[in-house]
């Protein structure tokens, strides 16, 4: 799924600009739909009897240029070291199980703008033998002005990890209480999964008007309870957008 900035594209203003120009200009910039085509790439592993590997991820067409280059290769290597980190599991992997072990990993593009492109991946591994297979999530947010992956100190600044935490507790624990009513909520596992902690929110994904934050299994529940997900409005964190980051139009 691939989603699109409904921004216009704007002229840029002749002659040389002041400091309040500039500035103007890369919100502008960052503003741009974006102007490329993303394509699915995989990777597809049957070659041995004990394993299957099937692999989905995005590539970027028609910029042809370094950002392109730059965005294409950070998220070929990553999902190619994900396959090569599994072969060598099962390389000490040994069962007497009749079944096959599978890794898989599908891929949504959450956003896309001229400068951004953020994306999701959900994961599936399954070791034969094993009681249950596990599940897992990634995100890549990419920068394609400055061709690099962003983190969350690159769009925020200040005490932003609080505001993050406070709305993702709430968020999870009402969740928690509407998948099971009749049931105590464990808000022990939510707070030390959810604190302020950077590592906690390393799963997010960039959209035009929210920041959505992924928590895998047993991060701020047990495994049968899955994944929980937080959705946090950039109107809620106006005050800790940095303002010179990517989302610094966000913060009017």
């Amino acid at each position: 799924m691939c989603g699109k900035s409904g921004d216009n594209d704007l002229n840029n203003k002749s002659g040389s600009p002041d400091k309040s120009e500039k500035q103007n200009k890369e919100q502008k910039e960052e503003q741009k739909p974006a102007v490329y085509k993303i394509i699915q790439k995989e990777i597809n592993d049957t070659s041995k009897k004990t394993y299957r590997i099937s692999i989905g991820y995005p590539q970027i067409e028609r910029l042809n240029n370094a950002s392109q280059e730059s965005f294409n290769k950070y998220v070929s290597s990553l999902m190619n070291s994900q396959a090569d980190s599994f072969r060598i599991n099962m390389k000490s992997w040994h069962t007497k199980s009749e079944f096959g072990s599978e890794f898989d990993i599908t891929d949504t593009v959450v956003y896309m703008s001229g400068t951004i492109i953020s994306v999701l991946f959900d994961g599936y591994s399954s070791f034969a033998g094993t009681a249950h297979p596990s599940h897992f999530i990634m995100s890549v947010n990419y920068d394609l002005a400055k061709n690099k992956p962003l983190t969350l100190s690159d769009l925020f600044t200040g005490k932003y990890l609080e505001i993050i935490s406070n709305s993702s507790i709430n968020q999870v624990i009402k969740q928690k209480k509407e998948n099971s009513p009749d049931e105590i909520v464990d808000t022990d596992i939510v707070k030390e999964g959810a604190a302020p902690k950077e590592e906690n929110f390393r799963i997010f994904n960039i959209t035009s008007d929210t920041l959505f934050i992924s928590f895998p299994e047993y991060q701020v529940a047990s495994y049968a309870e899955g994944e929980f997900t937080a959705a946090i409005p950039y109107s809620s964190l106006k005050t800790v957008i940095n303002p010179s980051g990517p989302l610094s139009e966000k913060s009017k």
